[in-house]
């Protein structure tokens, strides 16, 4: 359905020079979810999500080849693992991975990449606008990271031991 409604802005080969009605158009949504779960009386595994679509069309111009989409996603994942050795010894383990994307080129198929960009100025009482293809960027960005913690506690004080690792790929 969304190739579909992108489509639309897309003006049919008869009208060429007519702009479509709509010059912009944005949606962005959100989605979150948790599940959680105690597999044994000792250990409890938890997963999240966090997801985020976005797309943009812009029509800058009067070709076809002006219109520009661009389609992102942003997403978090965790999964969370909390084991109890003892009353007083606890571990938790904590996997992440978020990202952030999108490809440009491949959405903008329509334009025609290597065509140089340029504007002519006014001449006379006629403002022609520029022309050239916009050229879209690729992004695929992640994180991901992995913590370890366990936890003792003794009377009235908690001792805690950490161990973690970061790391972001792009």
């Amino acid at each position: 359905m969304a190739a579909a409604a992108l489509r639309t802005l897309a003006p049919s080969p008869t009208s060429r020079n007519t702009p479509p009605s709509i010059q912009r158009r944005h949606t962005a949504v959100t989605y979150n979810g948790r599940l959680d779960a105690d597999v044994t009386s000792k250990d409890r595994i938890g997963f999240a999500i966090y997801w985020v679509p976005q797309s943009t069309d812009n029509y800058n111009g009067n070709r076809a080849y002006d219109i520009f989409h661009h389609r992102q996603i942003n997403d978090a994942f965790s999964v969370i693992w909390n084991h109890t050795f003892s009353p007083t010894l606890l571990n938790e383990l904590r996997a992440n991975a978020a990202g952030w994307r999108w490809n440009e080129v491949t959405d903008n198929s329509q334009s025609p990449v290597g065509f140089p960009s340029d504007g002519i100025t006014q001449i006379g009482s006629i403002n022609p606008e520029s022309f050239g293809p916009n050229v879209g960027s690729i992004l695929n960005q992640w994180t991901y990271s992995y913590k370890d913690v366990a936890t003792k506690i003794i009377g009235r004080h908690t001792s805690s031991s950490e161990g973690k690792r970061p790391a972001s790929f792009t």
